[in-house]
């Protein structure tokens, strides 16, 4: 890397200088003034890569997260087969003892509970839901039990109502006739 030297002389300083020196002769005045050298201009270009590489990376990322958060599949970090990268002996794929990375440690990672007939039923209902004819069907079935289970309902509130209606006829003849 080239350095540069400057000179500063009694006269720029304006301290015993001629009349009318600049009066702006700070050092970060005049530095700012230089023009960057080859390797700084490529540095700054460097850490300006460096930068778009990290935001673009950022937005990638974040695109990618949200994508698997509207599918539901399971949101990762690192790298597509074995999980977060590191050599430590915690960072790798099978983990230390009891670790659960790609290869499954020493078995610490089944905890997976059965699932019930009542959340299978859940997510079956949700599966064939997503199909429009099948939701018309399943809600026309329903109507439709739902009238039968109305229509029998009334029929028995009807025959109950002749029972007691006759109940009451014969207690009444019964009574008149004494």
């Amino acid at each position: 890397m080239s350095t540069r030297r400057v000179v500063v002389t009694a006269s720029a300083r304006g301290s015993g200088g001629a009349k009318g020196a600049a009066t702006d002769s700070s050092l970060s005045t005049r530095f700012s003034k230089l023009k960057p050298t080859p390797q700084r201009a490529l540095a700054i270009a460097r850490d300006e890569r460096r930068s778009v590489r990290a935001t673009t990376s950022s937005n990638n990322r974040a695109a990618a997260i949200e994508a698997r958060r509207q599918t539901g599949a399971p949101v990762t970090r690192g790298t597509k087969r074995g999980g977060a990268r590191g050599g430590s002996r915690g960072g790798s794929r099978g983990g230390a003892r009891g670790g659960s990375g790609a290869r499954g440690g020493r078995g610490a990672g089944n905890t997976k509970k059965k699932a019930s007939v009542h959340d299978l039923d859940k997510e079956l209902d949700a599966y064939r839901s997503k199909d429009p004819k099948f939701l018309q069907a399943e809600l026309d079935r329903e109507i439709e039990d739902y009238q039968k289970t109305r229509e029998a309902a009334a029929k028995d509130d009807t025959a109950d109502k002749d029972s007691s209606d006759a109940a009451d006829a014969a207690a009444s003849t019964s009574a008149s006739a004494e």
